[in-house]
């Protein structure tokens, strides 16, 4: 870094030019830009339809896991109802906050 009045070679972390006296111009960075708040592209509707069909799946789990207890699938069947109990559980906790 040179001093912009009598132009001697300067430290580049000097203040002043020893020479001459005149401070330094420290190079200040560039201003970052502020990054835009991000916005939401699920609508209102969206929103709406998730809360409305997300309920539907468990209780699919539910109609299926009857089924396969009445085919004699005792495990599955025992799973899909289980599954199903598990996500209207999540879905209540999510809808709850």
């Amino acid at each position: 870094m040179f001093c912009s009045t009598c132009g001697k070679q300067l430290n580049d972390r000097a203040v002043i030019c020893p020479q001459c006296g005149v401070p330094t111009v420290v190079p200040v960075p560039a201003p970052v830009p502020a990054v835009p708040a991000q916005v939401s592209d699920v609508s209102d509707n969206t929103l709406a339809a998730m809360y409305f069909l997300t309920p539907l799946f468990p209780i699919v789990g539910l109609f299926i896991g009857i089924y396969l207890l009445c085919k004699k699938e005792t495990g599955h069947g025992l799973a899909g109802i289980g599954l199903s109990i598990v996500c209207w559980a999540i879905w209540a906790t999510i809808l709850v906050d």
